[in-house]
């Protein structure tokens, strides 16, 4: 399962995107004897930032937070030789600073367009398709 937004507001001077994940896969792990031991690893991730245009530049400054949680295991009663442990976990999260460089190709592109057609609203030019 994935969702996630990108968001754009108040003419640009703020830009969010969000992504939420969950995976859970089954897969079968042969040893050297050749016999299958069952293997389930599943995992949630978590992306979130937000930034604010710096005046009137192309540059954004803000927040970014990120979450994976996965864990990890064989579905037997013992774990294979040279296997300590039947489960795994890891957790890892961290929240910092977001530094990001707004304009793209595309931007300015659509700009030059807004130019020669007389538009203002470039957001609105790339929600177009220009």
């Amino acid at each position: 399962m994935f969702a996630g937004y990108i968001g754009h507001f108040k003419e640009d001077r703020w830009r969010y995107k969000g992504a939420v994940s969950r995976l859970s896969l089954t897969l079968d792990y042969y040893g050297s004897n050749e016999r299958a031991f069952g293997f389930t690893c599943g995992r949630l991730a978590i992306y979130q930032e937000l930034g604010r245009r710096v005046g009137n530049t192309d540059l954004f400054g803000g927040l970014q937070f990120a979450y994976v949680d996965t864990t990890a295991g064989l579905e037997l009663p013992e774990a294979p030789a040279g296997i300590p442990k039947a489960e795994f976990d890891s957790t890892e999260s961290g929240l910092g600073p977001l530094r990001r460089v707004g304009h793209t190709e595309q931007h300015a592109d659509a700009e030059q367009r807004c130019q020669r057609e007389g538009l203002r609203d470039v957001p609105r030019l790339l929600a177009r398709g220009g």
